[in-house]
């Protein structure tokens, strides 16, 4: 019988995409999944249909730098679009030296008689998310590029609107029959300090093969954990996802769940909810 002593979770925080990279390069397979290669299964039976990608090859060309197919048929299909972010704003004071003179001071004798200008840093809300994108395998390509879509959209549109975002990508799984250990990650694909580069975040954020291939290799080759036939299931509810979350770090979060979002009626609709 497992004692609490011997479960314990696996949840591993990777501050960028390039980071989570370097972390996957040159592992080799546990001893739980040294029968196991997933991964690097090349496009064959399910192939490019299920995996998103030919082979592993293709999908880290992607990681790496961008997923323009995808991007291109986003851009074209939805109303997504990037505005700049007005970070700061000019403010007037009087000073000795300026633009303009400041005729009240001139006439009352004070030395800052004319009128400068400064760049002001705007202070600007900013949320963290955590989007949580672990579909079991009976999900198709094409709804978890739909469910996607819809959560980028909200980004997109919270960054146009001035709220700075930390977005995360997250695959968490279990083994299912009441286990209680968890297993995966959380990457950032976007700071809050720096601007939205939707062909970057595509990837990551829209294409199978960033659960069906880099997932897969970060369970494969991470010690500690334990092979879960099919790769393990989603978590049942936010609320897990939620104390997975706390253990590693990631705190005050607005989680939004892929499988969640998958099953409502509005896809819209419920992101919003989310954010209640």
């Amino acid at each position: 019988m497992k004692t609490d002593k011997d479960m314990a979770n696996v949840i591993k925080v990777f501050g960028s995409v390039s980071e989570f990279d370097t972390y996957l390069q040159g592992r080799k397979n546990t001893k739980a999944w040294e029968h196991s290669n997933e991964s690097q299964e090349e496009e064959s039976g399910r192939g490019k249909v299920w995996y998103g990608t030919r082979n592993w090859e293709e999908a880290e060309n992607l990681l790496t730098h961008g997923d323009r197919k995808n991007y291109e048929k986003i851009m074209k299909e939805t109303t997504m679009r990037v505005q700049p972010q007005y970070r700061a704003q000019r403010q007037q004071y009087s000073a000795v030296v300026g633009c303009a003179p400041n005729v009240a001071a001139f006439v009352a004798g004070a030395p800052n008689a004319m009128i400068a200008q400064r760049l002001v840093q705007v202070k600007r809300k900013v949320v963290n998310i955590v989007y949580t994108a672990t579909f079991t395998c009976g999900v198709s390509v094409d709804d978890i590029i739909r469910t996607s879509v819809a959560v980028l959209q909200k980004v997109v549109a919270l960054e146009a609107a001035g709220t700075r975002v930390n977005l995360y990508m997250s695959h968490i799984m279990h083994d299912g029959d009441g286990a209680k250990e968890h297993y995966g990650f959380a990457v950032k694909i976007k700071d809050a300090r720096q601007p939205m580069d939707v062909l970057k975040t595509v990837y990551p954020m829209v294409n199978a093969s960033m659960l069906r291939r880099h997932a897969f290799r970060f369970w494969e080759t991470t010690e500690g954990v334990k092979y879960c036939s099919g790769y393990g299931r989603p978590l049942a509810s936010v609320e897990d996802y939620r104390k997975d979350f706390r253990e590693a770090g990631i705190r005050d979060v607005v989680i939004l769940s892929g499988r969640e979002i998958l099953a409502s009626k509005n896809m819209a609709e419920a992101i919003e909810e989310a954010f209640k």
